[in-house]
Parts: C-alpha cells; sequence; structure tokens
C-alpha cells in the first residue's frame, strides 16, 4: 500500500514538470514522503501523507525560487504579499 501511494506522488511530480523547468529547485521528494511517512503510519492517514507530501515539495520550490532569483525589493514584496495571505485566512 505505501509503495502504491509513493508511486502516486512521484507520478505526480513529474507530471507536474517543476524539476525539468527549473534545474535549480531541489528535487526533495523521497525526503518529504519519508518525513509524513514517519509521522502518520497508519492506513487510514493515506490521504494526508500524499497532500502532505505535495505542500512540503512546493514549499521547497518557493523556498528555492527565494533564494536564488529574487532581488531584495522583489523579495520583500513576496514576503509581504505571503504575510498578508496569511494572516488574512480565518481557520
Amino acid at each position: 500500500m505505501l509503495l502504491i501511494l509513493n508511486l502516486h506522488v512521484f507520478r505526480w511530480w513529474k507530471n507536474l514538470g517543476l524539476i525539468e523547468y527549473n534545474t535549480f529547485a531541489k528535487d526533495r521528494l523521497v525526503e518529504s514522503f519519508l518525513c509524513v511517512t514517519g509521522i502518520t503510519v497508519e492506513p487510514q492517514y493515506a490521504l494526508f501523507r500524499k497532500c502532505l507530501s505535495k505542500v512540503i515539495n512546493f514549499i521547497v520550490v518557493m523556498d528555492d525560487l527565494h533564494d536564488i532569483y529574487g532581488s531584495l525589493e522583489e523579495l520583500e514584496f513576496f514576503t509581504r504579499a505571503i504575510d498578508r495571505f496569511v494572516t488574512s485566512y480565518r481557520y
């Protein structure tokens, strides 16, 4: 079962195409999936593992974009936009 979920996440990541277009980004799919698997081992949390692995990978790519391509002014603008999004989100 774990292998099937892992293959699903790998196929999703490959079809997304982020690594082919952004060669600078780290490919941390295995690390994120294993980290999430260590947190939630039970079979009923399979969907949670898939979703959290995807979120972690997006965060890694955004962090790499932030570190490599941004000028100081652009990064301040981007950081403020993310802060506004996070503070406006209601739980």
